[in-house]
């Protein structure tokens, strides 16, 4: 029998060690598209658990699902509090009253701009600078 050849023995090589990655490749992709359509649990024991947490924080506002649109008694709800934060601490940013409120900047993007239409707060500044106060 005669012996290989360095060539044919390399490219043997490589095509088992390709073939071995294109297994594992494909064997991922399954289990995770099967885990995504069966639920893995994570994803719904998420919502629970951020919901206990906020309640022992004292959290102003629940979470909502991401991309829901949020009641509109909540978002009056927001908006108040927003107001009397911008009341009580003249002069903050976003991210400082987000901090102070415990909740999010992009929660507070909607009832900023209804204060803002409705001349209830002035800003100063631009972009990540703007602070605002009471009108």
């Amino acid at each position: 029998m005669p012996t290989p050849s360095f060539s044919e023995i390399l490219t043997s090589f490589i095509d088992q060690f390709a073939g071995a990655i294109a297994d594992r490749v494909s064997a991922r992709s399954q289990s995770s598209h099967s885990e995504s359509k069966r639920g893995n649990g994570a994803a719904h024991a998420a919502p629970e658990a951020r919901e206990q947490v906020q309640a022992r924080a004292g959290a102003a506002v629940p979470r909502r699902r991401k991309g829901g649109k949020r009641p509109a008694a909540m978002i009056e709800h927001t908006t108040s509090a927003l107001l009397a934060q911008i009341k009580g601490n003249a002069g903050q940013r976003i991210e400082q009253i987000a901090k102070a409120m415990k909740t999010e900047t992009s929660d507070l993007k909607l009832s900023a701009i209804k204060l803002l239409a409705a001349k209830k707060v002035k800003t100063k500044g631009q972009r990540r600078g703007t602070t605002y106060y009471p009108a």
